[in-house]
């Protein structure tokens, strides 16, 4: 939630806390605690209007709507980076000063939010008898019990193939809700840390505003209700350290391999472009031997060539003498 304060009580306060009643633990010695406190983890926490406001006497006003009294609920968790040390607690909203205000602790040994968001639903149906409107921010509780929680029942509490989470809170809340009038119980789904933005658009009523605030208040008081052992947090802290030094280590020989893996890719590349250039030059040197080669046929070729036209034109002009020596001879002779 959007408060979330880290106060550890001593094991005194918590029974002190535990044993006194929902009224004296709101009104006095939860606020008390809360604005005194020197571990809180927000310096502003101590301003929450709940906790300037310090109710002196209890009042029974509530809202009604439609003939319900209108309640809203909601749950909270701290140190949820942690499971081991992960705190939830609930809350529920009747009206300033009312006795009924729920403020408590998550009990269990399985603390999260959404089991905090339905066991303040629960304890509103067991505190009070009255036509209920439950208004509450989670989708979880909301869907669950307007809609889901019939099908869950028929299907021997599966969804699909897999047991529903918190199945033994929603038996619980199907009896609950089976001991009541039909209609006399309706959840509504307000907006969660609306702000007056929300409000002038029309998104959210500004009662479900406050309303849900005071109940966010008051399960973040009881969550930080809940001691925490020493001893689980330094095991927690330790086993945090070792996670992440692991992690690191991982994540380096990742990087690692893949810098190692690049790089035999790149000598990979680098060798077959070498081979390429390699068998290039081959084929260029075998190319021009080809070409040197050819062009001593021709030329040798073409000497043979112009050799013979050489001797057959002498051949032919030596003929042609000879011709013309034996007319000379033959023409005196004639003449005589």
């Amino acid at each position: 939630m959007s408060l979330t304060p880290v106060i550890d009580l001593t094991s005194d306060q918590f029974d002190d806390a535990r044993d006194s009643s929902r009224a004296d633990a709101l009104v006095k010695p939860l606020w008390k605690l809360f604005q005194n406190s020197e571990s809180q983890s927000r310096p502003n926490f101590g301003k929450h209007p709940l906790m300037l406001r310090q109710p002196e006497t209890a009042s029974t006003d509530v809202s009604i709507c439609d003939g319900r009294v209108v309640v809203h609920t909601d749950g909270a968790s701290r140190n949820n980076q942690h499971k081991t040390l992960r705190r939830a607690g609930v809350g529920a909203f009747w009206g300033k000063r009312n006795p009924f205000n729920v403020s408590e602790p998550l009990v269990g040994p399985n603390q999260t939010n959404n089991r905090a968001e339905l066991v303040a639903a629960m304890r509103v149906l067991e505190l009070d008898s009255r036509p209920l409107n439950i208004r509450t921010d989670s989708q979880y509780v909301y869907l669950g019990c307007t809609k889901r929680l019939a099908a869950w029942s028929a299907n021997e509490w599966r969804s699909g193939r897999r047991e529903i989470s918190n199945r033994d809170l929603w038996q619980k809340m199907q009896l609950l809700l089976e001991r009541r009038e039909t209609g006399s119980v309706l959840f509504t789904k307000v907006k969660a840390h609306a702000s007056h933005v929300d409000v002038r658009r029309g998104c959210v009523l500004a009662e479900d505003t406050f309303g849900n605030d005071q109940a966010d208040a008051l399960a973040v008081a009881g969550a930080a209700i809940h001691p925490v052992d020493n001893a689980a947090r330094s095991n927690a802290v330790r086993r945090m350290l070792v996670i992440r030094s692991t992690q690191g280590m991982m994540i380096e020989i990742v990087l690692e391999r893949a810098s190692r893996a690049k790089s035999r890719r790149q000598q990979q590349a680098d060798d077959q472009a070498e081979e390429a250039e390699d068998q290039d030059d081959e084929e260029g040197s075998e190319s021009s031997d080809e070409d040197s080669s050819s062009g001593r046929s021709y030329s040798s070729s073409d000497s043979s060539s112009s050799s013979a036209s050489r001797c057959s034109n002498s051949n032919s002009s030596r003929a042609s003498g000879a011709r013309r020596r034996l007319m000379g001879r033959a023409a005196p002779a004639a003449a005589e």
